[in-house]
């Protein structure tokens, strides 16, 4: 950490502009598979009302301002490019405090959403910068603006920025015990979402921050290759019936030095996957699951006090899992805005603190993606589903007894995403579908007119149609026993010679949306059109978007009903299409690969062909949280962790093939679950020819590296299996 002393820049006031990257175009008609990868939308830098006419952004390495009235460039705030050191480095974020600017540099990845980084706090008002050039993870500014709160070496430091002084508040030994403080270990990352492991109450005077004690979770390692020798990376990752790390939750209080231990309810294996400070106060809310995360308690506690109280639980009859959200919020200090499934669906609720009492907002047979807020004369905002069409989100108001779509909502087969202003005055909007690239906007709220066009992709709406792709066009498939499949199906114009049925399946999902899926579906249509390929996906039984009921059905059981159900599919749409079984074909990626896997192997009379990327192969491997919360814990359910096994079967298919593919630093689904698979196999029967694995080196869950090498391969795997052709 170093400090410096000088005059603050005078702010660039420059006309700077939103840089958009600008795909190439092709001049020609005739789309070619390398073409498909130039064909993606622009998408405008990320912007955060600052108020309710004003949107701010981070620009290269400048923060700029614009006007909500016409999007056009207001202000530049501050350039960095003379920060000292650090000036060249283009930051990662650049964020207003109180005192001036919060500027992060430099990143290192660690796990999905974890990095490191250095900081510097830019002091206007004392013309200082102080800069920290060490390695921290999640530096936090206090809301005041007086404190930064950082993870470093397995601790919780604090930059005192009134004190021009730095120090650590916790003193646990750098390495080697297993215990942090002020991050999430890395299944709370993966699972939880939990983002952040230190939050600060609104005056910025208490500090709250989890505590992972690790000692008991068994290390796993992952190797990278790099010259002259291979790197080790050991890490803690606790598989289904490993205990988790224990959790603590503490409290510092910058006044008096002193640290609080919240006393959680449960036992040593509770889950404490949020905490939230009341607003204005000091009471912090701590919500805990208990192992098998069929019960959700909702604590209250004063910092510093003994005591804690628990407001309400939440558990369901059908005795299956309780989903976790995190769009909550306090409505005052004595409202808890809370969505439950209580009613078979999403709804929103109230809980009044001091009466304990629940007051039901909404009650319809929808699915809640998001809960937006409350505002004066709109009240609650939320996108969700349609009762009608459970594939497509529209954004609403709530006020009473009223549920109306909100009023700048033109286009009727799109789907929606905004972000209101603080007052709710104004809204940025995006939308788009399957066929349509998105779009975004900013609207009054109230009176629903157009303020400003912010990207309109309107070269790629324009270029689309001259390639004449076949169109996705929505179906509904009714199974035999009256249970209803939504999806999507883009048919050639001629018969098709082959069927490819694309799935991910898996539970707290919902792949069937009406929205822009890029790349992907820009491929399924080119296939329907080059190669005669009739491309389907659906939603199973097991995922979100259309009730509690339709959720759980496969609780404790993955691996039974979602096969089931996309075997009906396929076979559904062989018998439409006149496709036999030697030319269908079904594909995913992670849980998708693991289903498309036992698809493969349990139903070669329907699909002779497979591809599986970054596929589970058993429960047994992966992580707790996940595994324990739809599948319960191995020992209460032994034949359902074997029954959903790869290697449960009894042999593999004489015919087709199956390509598995995986990166081998994959830190979610370890490459271990394709060795393991291999190994059952190699005990039981030779390896099988027509079984193939491709594993690619240092690459993780989205084998971002070799992506396109990958679609290129799957690519040329379906087209020579399902159309006798040469791949490209």
């Amino acid at each position: 950490m170093r400090n410096y002393t000088f005059a603050l820049l005078v702010p660039l006031l420059v006309g700077l502009s939103c840089s958009r990257y600008v795909p190439v175009r092709t001049s020609s008609q005739e789309l070619s598979f390398e073409t498909l990868f130039s064909l993606y939308a622009s998408y405008p830098a990320p912007v955060k009302w600052l108020n309710d006419s004003t949107l701010i952004a981070k620009e290269r390495n400048c923060l700029v301002t614009y006007s909500a009235n016409g999007f056009y460039m207001l202000d530049t705030i501050v350039c960095i490019d003379s920060l000292p050191e650090y000036g060249l480095i283009r930051p990662i974020s650049i964020k207003l405090i109180p005192s001036g600017f919060f500027v992060t540099f430099g990143y290192k990845r660690l796990y999905r959403h974890s990095y490191l980084t250095h900081f510097a706090v830019w002091d206007t008002l004392r013309d200082t910068v102080w800069v920290v050039d060490k390695w921290v993870r999640d530096p936090t500014p206090s809301p005041d603006g007086s404190f930064v709160a950082f993870h470093y070496k397995n601790n919780v430091w604090l930059l005192d920025l009134k004190q021009d002084s730095m120090y650590q508040i916790t003193t646990y030994p750098d390495t080697g015990t297993g215990v942090i403080a002020g991050v999430p270990d890395w299944v709370y990352e993966e699972e939880f979402s939990l983002t952040k492991g230190m939050y600060w109450s609104d005056d910025g005077k208490v500090l709250a921050y989890y505590v992972f004690d690790q000692r008991e979770v068994p290390h796993y390692q992952i190797v990278r290759y790099e010259k002259p020798y291979p790197k080790w990376h050991s890490y803690r990752y606790p598989r289904a019936g490993f205990n988790p790390a224990i959790v603590e939750i503490k409290v510092y209080n910058t006044v008096n030095g002193h640290t609080y231990t919240a006393p959680v309810r449960g036992d040593s294996s509770t889950y404490v996957p949020q905490i939230r400070w009341v607003p204005e106060s000091h009471q912090l809310a701590i919500i805990t699951l208990d192992r098998q995360q069929r019960k959700l308690d909702f604590n209250l506690w004063e910092a510093g006090l003994r005591g804690v109280a628990t407001l309400f639980i939440e558990q369901y009859e059908d005795g299956a899992f309780v989903s976790l959200r995190d769009d909550w919020f306090f409505r005052g200090k004595d409202t808890i805005v809370w969505l439950s499934e209580r009613t078979g669906f999403w709804n929103i609720f109230e809980f009044i603190i001091p009466q304990r009492k629940w007051i039901q907002i909404t009650n319809r047979n929808w699915h809640i993606n998001s809960l937006k807020g409350y505002y004066d004369g709109l009240g609650y905002v939320v996108i969700a589903n349609s009762e009608k069409d459970p594939t497509t989100y529209y954004p609403y108001q709530i006020k009473g007894d009223s549920v109306k779509l909100m009023k700048f909502v033109r286009e009727r087969n799109v789907s929606y995403s905004v972000s209101l202003s603080p007052s709710g005055r104004n809204c940025y909007v995006s939308f788009s579908s399957v066929s349509k690239p998105p779009q975004w906007y900013i609207y009054d709220c109230h009176a629903g007119y157009e303020l400003a066009t912010v990207e309109d992709n309107s070269w790629m709406s324009f270029m689309l149609p001259t390639y004449k792709l076949p169109e996705p066009k929505k179906e509904t498939v009714k199974l035999s026993d009256g249970t209803e499949l939504h999806g999507w199906v883009i048919v050639p114009k001629k018969k098709p010679k082959g069927l490819l049925v694309f799935v991910y399946g898996g539970p707290s999902s919902q792949l069937a949306t009406n929205r822009w899926g890029g790349f992907r579906i820009l491929w399924f249509r080119y296939l329907a059109k080059k190669h005669r390929v009739a491309v389907v996906w659906f939603d199973n039984r097991g995922t979100d978007g259309y009730g509690r009921q339709f959720a759980v059905s496969n609780y404790r059981k993955l691996g039974t009903l979602e096969v089931e159900d996309q075997n009906a599919i396929a076979q559904h749409f062989q018998k439409k299409f006149k496709v036999k079984p030697e030319r269908t074909a079904v594909w995913g990626w992670s849980y998708g690969g693991y289903l498309s896997g036992l698809l493969w192997l349990r139903h070669p009379e329907t699909f002779r062909y497979a591809v599986s990327v970054a596929p589970v192969s058993s429960w047994h491997l992966y992580d707790n949280i996940y595994t324990e919360r739809y599948m319960d814990l191995p020992n209460l359910n032994k034949e359902g962790y074997e029954r959903s096994a790869w290697h449960n079967t009894d042999s593999i298919p004489k015919t087709g093939n199956w390509l598995i593919i995986h990166g081998d630093y994959d830190d979610n689904v370890h490459v271990h679950h394709v060795y393991d698979f291999i190994w059952h196999l190699r005990r039981n029967q030779p390896l099988s020819e027509n079984i193939q694995w491709v594993v690619y080196p240092n690459s993780a869950h989205g084998l971002g590296p070799f992506y396109k090498d990958v679609m290129y391969r799957i690519h040329r795997f379906i087209v020579r299996h399902l159309t006798n052709g040469k791949g490209l």
